[in-house]
């Protein structure tokens, strides 16, 4: 869940096109194009505010993916939280109606099925 104090600040921010081409390929390569729209943004100091990354469901059906920037300069990691927020996105309404952000069963079987799949491959 984002901190209020975000959430002005995303909503203006851009999305950013290269993790947006990568969420777009996966979800056409390992997910049928199942998944709805994502936009992938950076915020510095995501992480001093107890964050790595997040998702947030949007109005607008779609969903809002914010990484930290330090992301951006480690690819190979930015492109492990996509994927790990992908499976959020997939398994949305499976998880706790409570607390979207839990790393239950459907999530786990979701990452699970990634990296037997080969998502993960060219990333660690």
């Amino acid at each position: 869940m984002i901190w209020p104090a975000f959430a002005l600040l995303l909503l203006s921010a851009p999305c950013d096109p290269a993790g947006g081409q990568f969420y777009s390929q996966l979800n056409r390569e390992y997910f049928g194009n199942k998944l709805e729209a994502a936009c992938i943004q950076y915020q510095d100091h995501y992480m001093e505010a107890g964050y790595y990354a997040s998702t947030e469901k949007a109005d607008n059906g779609g969903y809002l993916i914010v990484l930290d920037s330090r992301f951006r300069e480690l690819p190979s990691y930015g492109k492990l939280a996509i994927e790990h927020e992908a499976c959020h996105i997939d398994t949305w309404d499976d998880t706790a109606l409570v607390d979207k952000q839990q790393h239950g069963p459907p999530w786990k079987h979701c990452m699970r099925r990634l990296a037997l799949e080969g998502a993960m491959d060219d990333l660690w």
